[in-house]
């Protein structure tokens, strides 16, 4: 048994060591908490982006165009910002197509809807004429600062949409492939069984009377 001189000095320590283990739990699980809220927070905005991504695929032919279109390009989205700045454009006239009281600037005639078909393209510095253009108007440029923001947002959700896509099938190709192998290892099992019981049989001697 301790002497009580010893147990007085440990006992302080002990207690400490109790309150930390304690203290570190709670923090280890805030944290966690923390994480998951997080990453729940972080795919719940991915879908909406991605969602929205798909209605503007389902609008009419500008939209759906400017749509196809950023999500060809994200790879490029993401580190021009001179796409970037053209997918807004083509969205913004997008939207003035569809209000036909409104005209877009005659500097923005290269976004129009019918002068391309397939790619965004415009002769060099043509869209900070039109971005110019839009800024006189605090309609058309609230319009175009939107859609400019969204672009970046859009991109990512797709491509990130993508990843958890690829992930998800991975993850379901594994499992698949771990089932097929639990079922090999678990009939190999019943038949090393059956060998072994029949093998006890054969070698049971019946006892003499």
């Amino acid at each position: 048994m301790l002497p009580f001189s010893l147990l007085l000095l440990i006992s302080p320590l002990y207690t400490c060591a109790l309150s930390w283990s304690k203290s570190h739990a709670l923090v280890e699980d805030a944290a966690t908490l923390q994480y998951e809220t997080r990453y729940d927070d972080d795919v719940a905005m991915i879908a909406r982006n991605a969602e929205s991504l798909q209605l503007y695929s389902r609008q009419p032919d500008c939209f759906r165009r400017a749509a196809g279109l950023i999500r060809a390009q994200c790879g490029e989205l993401d580190v021009n910002e001179d796409e970037r700045v053209r997918a807004a454009i083509s969205m913004t006239l997008c939207e003035l197509a569809t209000a036909k009281h409104n005209q877009p600037p005659m500097e923005c005639a290269a976004y129009a809807a019918d002068s391309h078909s397939d790619e965004m393209v415009s002769p060099p510095q043509s869209h900070r004429i039109c971005v110019e253009a839009l800024s006189r108007s605090a309609q058309y440029w609230s319009s175009y600062s939107g859609y400019l923001r969204e672009v970046s947002q859009l991109c990512y959700a797709f491509r990130r949409w993508n990843d958890i896509d690829t992930a998800r099938d991975i993850y379901r190709n594994a499992t698949l492939e771990k089932l097929t192998f639990l079922r090999i290892l678990n009939e190999r099992e019943k038949r090393m069984q059956e060998r072994h019981e029949s093998t006890d049989s054969l070698m049971q001697v019946p006892a003499l009377e």
